[in-house]
């Protein structure tokens, strides 16, 4: 097990205090992910799953690839359906294409199995 080396600072009042290295901060030791990694949510039906992605590997496919492993979603022998984007702002939902751009943390994206009147008839 590796210890992370603490340093004690003699301080004017001549009370020891504790200097804490930089990796041990409030900021990092609660959370759970990184600058690479962040939180999204995934809906399939009125099923919800919170999932984190990696933006350096985000694209269409991974995501498509996210519905398959974390609800088991099998599209069969047609296309796989549009993952729509509902947007914090507005509340508005559209097709995610190639704008993964787009996805910040906390965004919900849903799939489309049921067709939406978004991308026409289908």
């Amino acid at each position: 097990m590796k210890v992370s080396p603490v340093q004690v600072v003699a301080d004017l009042d001549s009370r020891p205090s504790i200097a804490v290295p930089e990796t041990m901060t409030a900021e990092t030791q609660g959370r759970e992910t990184s600058p690479e990694k962040i939180p999204v949510f995934l809906q399939l039906g009125s099923a919800v799953r919170k999932t984190l992605v990696s933006l350096t590997e985000l694209t269409l496919q991974s995501l498509r690839l996210l519905f398959v492993e974390k609800f088991q979603f099998n599209p069969g022998a047609e296309t796989f359906p549009d993952i729509l984007v509902t947007d914090r702002e507005t509340g508005v939902r559209y097709i995610l294409e190639e704008g993964v751009q787009d996805i910040i943390e906390g965004t919900m994206l849903t799939l489309d199995v049921e067709g939406s009147p978004l991308g026409g008839p289908g």
